[in-house]
């Protein structure tokens, strides 16, 4: 788990759709979320995809977004794809009211995303509120 200082939700999904995108901060397209997996978005853009230049792969890296009843992004997850790496995994970021923070799980433990993000939250918030 990390603790990091407070940044939006929405900028943290755009900030890493363009990492895992390849664009730099100059050159953001528009991105927009479509129905995904697991009750989750998939952060997309119609520009083309990125291409490493010395391996000519693409991106190896999907990047989800959860959101509240509001339409707000909760959580933003990237997940490398299965076989790009021998184990893959998620990084998960989250934010409570006076930290922002990230868990990395297996990507075999995707479909709990939502248990997780539960009990990251209640931990923190037993941290902040008892000793910050």
């Amino acid at each position: 788990m990390l603790l990091t200082d407070y940044i939006p939700m929405d900028d943290l999904a755009v900030h890493h759709a363009t990492l895992v995108r390849g664009y730099t901060a100059t050159d953001v397209p528009e991105f927009y979320a479509v129905e995904s997996i697991l009750g989750l978005e998939t952060l997309v853009s119609d520009a083309p995809p990125f291409r490493d230049p010395e391996t000519s792969a693409y991106s190896d890296t999907e990047l989800y977004i959860s959101r509240n009843s509001n339409g707000q992004i909760t959580d933003a997850i990237t997940c490398k794809k299965p076989g790009s790496v021998p184990y893959p995994g998620c990084r998960h970021y989250m934010e409570s009211p006076l930290v922002d923070f990230d868990i990395d799980y297996s990507l075999k433990l995707l479909p709990h995303w939502q248990h997780m993000s539960r009990n990251a939250r209640a931990f923190v918030s037993c941290i902040t509120s008892n000793f910050l």
